[in-house]
């Protein structure tokens, strides 16, 4: 029996990939490991990994698309994603609006698996943002720049940047198997279009 197929599905992906993530190589965690992106999916040692791995079928068009990560792949054919995550290292004013209150709230996106931070602005007399308080300081960002939203509000034009720490934006993809010959198409286009 071949230990993988060519066709882009969870049933033709690599047999031992799982072992990967410490887990049995079998159907059921190799369905689990394809085309997995979110973090806390795989434990190890009843703790939940922090970050993201799957297994993705790389067709020779994916890999040479210079858009989305197909310029990180070095082979087509069965390939190993990790994707690590981080904490919410810092926010940063970078327009402090008008018209705002002390009750006024934010949400910073930690993406897939993370947990939002959440907090509240604070104003000066005239309804400018000065400064923030963080509510919940998140877990397991998924991108360097975490979506900054200001998510209730009287005012407006204030903005708030956010950068996560650790390996938060960093993704690297390990060749399994090298093939030019993945067909099908798995819904995996927003990282590896064609």
């Amino acid at each position: 029996m071949a230990l993988w197929g060519k066709n882009d599905s969870a049933a033709d992906s690599t047999k031992f990939a799982p072992a990967q993530v410490n887990r049995t190589p079998n159907a059921a965690n190799r369905t689990t490991l394809f085309g997995n992106t979110s973090t806390g999916v795989w434990q190890n040692g009843g703790v939940a990994m922090k970050k993201a791995v799957g297994q993705f079928g790389v067709s020779a068009a994916e890999a040479t698309n210079t858009t989305g990560e197909g310029k990180k792949v070095a082979h087509a054919g069965w390939n190993l994603r990790t994707a690590g995550v981080g904490p919410l290292a810092s926010i940063t004013i970078a327009a402090a609006g008008t018209l705002y209150a002390n009750t006024n709230t934010f949400s910073v996106a930690a993406g897939t698996g993370g947990t939002n931070a959440t907090g509240n602005v604070v104003t000066n007399a005239s309804g400018n943002v000065v400064s923030f308080s963080i509510t919940n300081s998140g877990a397991n960002f998924n991108s360097a720049t975490p979506t900054v939203t200001i998510t209730t509000s009287t005012g407006s034009g204030a903005s708030l940047t956010a950068r996560a720490g650790g390996r938060a934006g960093r993704v690297q993809y390990e060749t399994l198997v090298a093939m030019g010959s993945i067909t099908g198409d798995a819904s995996d286009d927003t990282l590896l279009p064609e």
